[in-house]
C-alpha cells in the first residue's frame, strides 16, 4: 500500500512526494503531498503572526514555485537519511530554514508560495 495509516515520519513524506507520474497511486500521492506542505506552511504563516513568534523561513523575491520547493524537499530528504525518522513537519522545516533562512534585511517572512 503506498500510504501508511498516517504520515509521521519525514521518510513517510518524501516517499509520497516522491511517485512519479507513471504510478497510478501519482493523483492521490501529489494531492496528498501539496495538501500536507500547503497545511504546514500555513500553519507556520499564522503562528508567525502571533506575538512572540519569530520567523525562521523567509521567502525570497521572487519566490521559488510550491512545485519546485516539494521537488527540492525530496531531494534534500533522499541525502539527509539522518533526519528519515523525525516528524515530517519538522524535517520539512529543518529544510526550508536551510535554505531560506532569515536575515536582518528580509522584510516578508510569509509570502504565499506561487503556484
Amino acid at each position: 500500500m503506498l500510504f501508511r495509516s498516517v504520515v509521521t515520519k519525514a521518510e513517510d513524506l518524501i516517499d509520497v512526494c516522491s511517485v512519479g507520474p507513471d504510478d497510478p497511486n501519482y493523483t492521490a500521492a501529489a494531492n496528498f503531498c501539496q495538501g500536507f506542505t500547503v497545511g504546514a506552511w500555513q500553519y507556520y504563516q499564522a503562528l508567525m503572526e502571533k506575538p512572540g513568534h519569530k520567523p525562521f523561513v523567509c521567502l525570497p523575491e521572487p519566490s521559488p514555485s510550491r512545485n519546485q520547493l516539494v521537488g527540492e524537499f525530496v531531494t534534500w530528504g533522499k541525502a539527509h537519511p539522518e533526519y528519515a525518522s523525525s516528524h515530517a513537519t519538522d524535517a520539512m522545516f529543518k529544510f526550508l530554514s536551510e535554505k531560506m533562512p532569515c536575515v536582518p534585511e528580509a522584510k516578508a517572512a510569509t509570502k504565499k508560495v506561487r503556484k
